[in-house]
């Protein structure tokens, strides 16, 4: 059956409709899945806007206040910032961690300030879920964080990690630099540094490093500095008894 130029003509602007109909609805499948995304992770949008640091810090701003208006520390809803655990402009970070919502957190102003000041950690514990405030400067002890509250008051509080979890690999890297910056400036002496820095090297894993492997070499690291710990504490008593009980006799034979 022949067909003449108008029908030719006609069928191929059929044609042409419906290839510009599908075109249409993909790019509108394309656009509500998009939507979609962003609704059930609100941090689709800090990953889109990463390649422009301004639009990425207010897409890491809006997703961190999505989550809580709150300080995850003492519960206050003024003055709060959203803070980079690790500095954004770090090299111990990679181009993707920049702006991962995980490695920032919502706090007050003060708790943001001694957190940068490293005058504070949080001492994490993966199992239980949990970081805990550790105060490392004793000076800052009576300064107020929030109305009522003090960092003599919020020693030992835990973040709330609830709503929104910080990486915790994150939070120990922060602890160890802390660590060593307050023992390089006296603020803490050698046996806090040493308790402290075992928790703090446990969850932080080496760069390229396979997690079953870093994860037996890590528990095994703690394991045998635990029990250094104990044979320290051990041999420290011993020492203290013996000194206590034959220091007199030592003396008079000298």
């Amino acid at each position: 059956m022949k067909i003449n130029k108008m029908e030719k003509r006609r069928l191929e602007e059929m044609e042409n409709d419906m290839n510009e109909y599908k075109l249409k609805t993909q790019e509108r499948i394309e656009k509500l899945e998009s939507k979609l995304t962003r609704q059930l992770d609100p941090w689709a949008r800090v990953r889109e806007a990463s390649s422009d640091i301004r639009e990425a810090q207010e897409a890491f701003r809006a997703a961190l206040h999505e989550k809580t208006s709150a300080c995850q520390l003492t519960g206050s809803t003024e003055n709060l910032i959203t803070a980079h655990i690790i500095p954004k402009s770090s090299d111990l970070l990679t181009a993707s961690e920049r702006f991962d919502i995980h490695n920032g957190m919502l706090v007050c102003d003060a708790v943001e300030k001694a957190f940068y000041r490293r005058k504070i950690l949080f001492k994490c514990d993966s199992i239980k879920n949990k970081a805990t405030l550790i105060v490392l400067d004793d000076k800052i002890l009576s300064d107020e964080v929030c109305p009522g509250k003090t960092w003599l008051q919020l020693q030992g509080s835990e973040l709330d990690t609830s709503i929104h979890r910080p990486s915790f690999k994150f939070l120990n890297l922060h602890a160890e630099y802390a660590l060593k910056y307050c023992l390089d400036q006296k603020i803490i002496d050698e046996s806090v540094y040493n308790d402290l820095i075992v928790f703090a090297q446990f969850l932080s894993p080496p760069r390229g490093a396979p997690i079953s492997r870093w994860l037996f070499e890590s528990r095994k690291a703690t394991v045998q500095a635990a029990a250094q710990v104990g044979k320290t504490s051990q041999s420290s008593s011993a020492k203290f008894s013996s000194g206590g009980s034959g220091g007199s006799g030592g003396s008079g034979g000298s």
